[in-house]
């Protein structure tokens, strides 16, 4: 079993046994053997968060790709989370999980009372002008005068 494998060779117990494994199918374009697919099982007590390095920061396409999932719009990212909750709670086993631990997972959003502020007003030197919508206000920085240059 793992624990035994990471007992043996690493020293090192696994607090529970009955965590499930993180599951990584390898893509084509990485496997050594054609033609065997290949997967990598990590035991989530043992791994950590990374970040990006310098050199992935540095690479347009790496920094595209990941935009596509970390700059998501309220509305679309709102229905993954949603979709991702259903498919946990309609997978049998997930759940059986989820309630061995004495989780539960809810479908919907948390619904809280709100209140809109009004918009921020920007000091020029000249005048008081009101941040848009997007709280931008580049365009009136670029014609205005400021107060004290830094």
């Amino acid at each position: 079993t793992y624990i035994e494998y990471y007992k043996q060779h690493y020293g090192i117990n696994i607090k529970d046994p009955n965590q499930p494994l993180f599951v990584h199918r390898l893509k084509k374009s990485q496997m050594k053997d054609v033609g065997k697919s290949q997967l990598i099982c990590l035991i989530p007590e043992l791994c950590y968060m990374t970040g990006l390095t310098d050199e992935m920061r540095g690479d347009f396409r790496v920094m595209k790709t990941v935009a596509q999932y970390t700059r998501l719009s309220p509305d679309t990212r709102q229905q993954c989370l949603q979709k991702f909750a259903r498919n946990i709670n309609d997978n049998p086993e997930a759940k059986k999980i989820l309630s061995d631990w004495g989780l539960t997972l809810d479908t919907g959003p948390v619904k809280l009372q709100g209140r809109v502020l009004p918009p921020e007003m920007v000091q020029f030197s000249g005048r008081c002008l009101p941040a848009n919508e997007q709280a931008d206000f580049s365009r009136e920085a670029g014609r205005e005068h400021v107060l004290v240059p830094v």
